[in-house]
Parts: structure tokens; C-alpha cells; sequence
């Protein structure tokens, strides 16, 4: 099992960064998180990708690229913001991708993200995958640090 630690500089300069760093000193909070969307076949022309998704004009954009002609989901962006994210062409079914935790520490949030990947007991098709997890939280203003454990597992 591989863990990678990667930073998203998300809103950081925003005037709600700098009102909530300055409680910095407050307990940590598990932020509640709802799924908007997750599956493995994601049209997004890009590689793997981390979002923090801040308001209404960026999420129609993002949203498009990934769900060409598919409802947008409903998010209310004086209150929430989006966070997607999408590992990129993967070779094979088995592969998949969940945002498992968004914790406010005060000074930043940690956005914990658990990817799976077949190892080479597994049944798998032939078909090209890109597996992909979008979930809406509580806006912070705070900057996103986000913690991928990518796991490869046994099938036998």
C-alpha cells in the first residue's frame, strides 16, 4: 500500500481563508459530506485530478467535461463547496475511488481519499476506466491538503 500526500492550493486567498486561520487553535471537525456522483466511467479529458470546487461557474465547467449533457448537480455554493476527484484512464475494471473523510483542523482541511486498484488475482475486463468521486461539504475558506492511500488488493 502506497500513501501520497499532495497539496491543493484552494482558496487561499480567499477573505474566508483569512478569518478561519485565525481560529486555527479550535479542535478538529469531521466536515459531513454528501456524494453527488461516483462511478468509473468519467469522460474528463485529463489525467488524474484533485478539485476544490469554489462556485457556480467552475463547477458548470468541470461538471460538462466530466458529464457531457448529464444534469447538473445541485450545489449551493454560498454554503458548500465541491470536492471531485478523478484518477484518469485506468487500463481495466476493479479500479475505484472514494473521498473517506474531510476533516477541518482549523487551518486547513484534510481531504482523505482511498483508491483501489486489482491486483494480479483479480477477474477483470479489458475495458478502459476512469474512476471518479464527487462530494459536496460546509465551505471552509480553508486551504485543502489531501491524503490518497492507493491500495492494490489480493482477489483469492
Amino acid at each position: 500500500m502506497k500513501a501520497h500526500l499532495l497539496l491543493a492550493a484552494a482558496l487561499l486567498a480567499s477573505p474566508m481563508a483569512a478569518s478561519s486561520r485565525a481560529t486555527a487553535s479550535r479542535v478538529s471537525q469531521p466536515l459531513p459530506f454528501v456524494t453527488l456522483a461516483q462511478g468509473t466511467q468519467s469522460a474528463w479529458p485529463y489525467g488524474e485530478t484533485h478539485l476544490v470546487i469554489t462556485n457556480e461557474n467552475l463547477w458548470k465547467r468541470v461538471w460538462r467535461l466530466h458529464a457531457p449533457g448529464a444534469p447538473l448537480p445541485a450545489v449551493d455554493f454560498a454554503t458548500e463547496d465541491v470536492y471531485a476527484v478523478i484518477l484518469g484512464p485506468k487500463p481495466t475494471t476493479g479500479y475505484t475511488v472514494a473521498t473517506v473523510g474531510l476533516t477541518d483542523t482549523g487551518s486547513t482541511v484534510h481531504w482523505d481519499i482511498h483508491a483501489i486498484e486489482p491486483g494480479p488475482s483479480c477477474t477483470t475486463l479489458p475495458i478502459q476506466t476512469k474512476p471518479f468521486h464527487f462530494v459536496k461539504a460546509p465551505k471552509t475558506g480553508l486551504l485543502a491538503l489531501i491524503f490518497q492511500v492507493n491500495e492494490t488488493i489480493s482477489c483469492l
